[in-house]
């Protein structure tokens, strides 16, 4: 049985640990250069756990172009996601990049740095955003989650960063033990296309969940709510904003 916890160094000659980080076909990348990046970010070992599995080990998440493993660096826990041997992207260099422009105004993952193949993050332990939603009965959370979610997904949209992949929520948002929404995945992020974060959270909140739960978490008025988010649109400003979340009735 192989360790939780191995030594990065120790780990370059563990098979399937090797497998993980050249995942899903070592042979076509330089696995050990991939090693190399973990140290020169201060990574020290790497810790098999996570909601997957790869060759029988554990990862924090596997997607279409990278693979999540749970690490430690600099004595703290921390994600560093690895480009897959098979992404059909370069590098990781632009949605670092993203991150490091998101986490400007507070959004997403604390990036602590990246190479070509590997970006060492912030771990953000929690549930996805409709998982959370799903097992919270207690209304006054939801409410706060979401107005906290609203404003990042605002600040977002003001600096003109489109994260791109928000209407499909649960895949890109997790929610913390203490309520607080964590927006992650600025792969398809970009500044040079029009902001759509807070219209895409909120028909997602206002309008998917009900669908996919039955549960409808906020109370708006479907036609006003619609035409307040297309004033939105065309105009993003605080007075827009505010319109929205008096819409749904967030206002504190």
């Amino acid at each position: 049985m192989v360790s939780q916890r191995i030594h990065v160094d120790r780990a370059r000659s563990i098979d399937n640990v090797r497998y993980i980080v050249g995942y899903p076909n070592p042979s076509l990348v330089d696995v050990d250069s991939r090693f190399d990046q973990l140290r020169s970010l201060g990574v020290e070992y790497i810790v098999l756990e996570g909601g997957s599995s790869i060759g029988g080990l554990r990862v924090l998440g596997k997607g279409y172009r990278s693979v999540v493993i749970l690490v430690e660096a600099g004595g703290r826990l921390a994600a560093a996601k690895i480009r897959r041997a098979d992404s059909t992207r370069d590098s990781l260099v632009y949605e670092a990049r993203m991150l490091r422009l998101a986490n400007t105004v507070s959004v997403g993952p604390i990036l602590y740095g990246f190479t070509d193949d590997v970006i060492l993050m912030e771990y953000v332990c929690g549930s996805n955003i409709l998982e959370w939603i799903s097992h919270e009965d207690d209304v006054s959370r939801i409410h706060g989650m979401v107005r906290i979610l609203l404003e990042q997904a605002y600040r977002l949209d003001r600096m003109g960063l489109d994260h791109g992949e928000l209407s499909r929520a649960e895949r890109h948002i997790l929610v913390r033990s203490s309520d607080e929404p964590v927006i992650i995945d600025f792969e398809s992020a970009s500044v040079d296309r029009k902001p759509r974060n807070l219209t895409s959270i909120v028909q997602y909140i206002a309008f998917r969940i009900p669908y996919i739960t039955g549960r409808r978490i906020v109370e708006a008025d479907r036609v006003r709510l619609i035409d307040d988010l297309r004033r939105y649109k065309q105009s993003i400003s605080d007075e827009s904003f505010y319109r929205i979340l008096e819409d749904l009735k967030l206002t504190r």
